[in-house]
C-alpha cells in the first residue's frame, strides 16, 4: 500500500488471525470494513480499508492520523461534533475544519464508514454512515447532513461525477441516479 501526502498508511491486520475463520457466535455481526473522507480539512480523497474490523494507522507526528479517526469515529456514530476534539478544548468544529486554508466561497465534503455483516448463507451485506457537510465563508457555518444507507461508497453510491465532486446547489437532492447491474442506485446528497 502507498502512503498520500501526510505519510498516512492504512495498514490492514495480518497473519493466522485474518485467514482463519469467523468464530459462529461473530460470524453475522457487522465490522468496520472501510472507512472514507473526502474534501474535509487537509484530505481530497482517503479511503482507508479495515483488516479484520481493525486499522493501524502510521506517520509522522503531525500527519493527520488522530484528525482522521477524530472525523470518522465516534463523530459518524454518535452525530456529536464535540467527539471532533480528542483534547477536550472544543477548538476543532466542522467549521474549521471545512474553512480553514480553503480560498472559494462554499466547500462539500464526505466523510463514510461502511460496516461488512455476513448473512447465515455466508453472503455480504453492508451498512454504510456517513455524512455530507456543506460549509459557507459568508456564513462560517458548516452544516452536516447524516445519511444511513445499505449502498457502498464507489459501487453503487457515487460522491462525485464524473471525476469532480458534486456541488451544492443550496437545497439537498439526490442527483440523478446511477443505475448499477446490481439493480441498486443512488447518489449521494448534495
Amino acid at each position: 500500500m502507498t502512503t498520500d501526502a501526510r505519510g498516512l498508511v492504512p495498514l490492514p491486520r495480518s497473519g493466522p488471525a485474518t485467514t482463519a475463520a469467523p468464530a459462529t457466535t461473530t460470524g453475522t455481526r457487522f465490522r468496520l470494513h472501510r472507512a472514507g473522507i473526502q474534501n474535509v480539512w487537509q484530505y481530497d480523497t482517503q479511503e482507508f480499508s479495515f483488516g479484520d474490523g481493525r486499522l493501524l494507522l502510521r506517520g509522522k507526528n503531525g500527519a493527520g492520523k488522530s484528525k482522521a479517526l477524530e472525523m470518522l469515529l465516534p463523530y459518524l456514530l454518535d452525530g456529536d461534533s464535540r467527539a471532533l476534539d480528542a483534547t477536550g478544548t472544543g477548538r476543532t468544529t466542522l467549521a474549521w475544519l471545512m474553512l480553514d486554508g480553503f480560498e472559494q466561497t462554499n466547500r462539500l465534503g464526505y466523510l463514510w464508514v461502511e460496516f461488512r455483516g455476513t448473512t447465515d448463507d455466508g453472503s455480504h451485506r453492508f451498512l454504510t454512515l456517513g455524512v455530507a457537510i456543506r460549509a459557507s465563508k459568508s456564513t462560517q457555518k458548516a452544516l452536516p447532513t447524516f445519511f444511513v444507507t445499505s449502498l457502498r461508497v464507489g459501487e453503487d453510491l457515487h460522491l462525485v461525477e464524473g471525476g469532480s465532486r458534486c456541488r451544492s446547489t443550496g437545497s439537498r437532492r439526490l442527483s440523478a441516479p446511477t443505475t448499477r447491474p446490481s439493480g441498486r442506485s443512488g447518489t449521494a446528497p448534495e
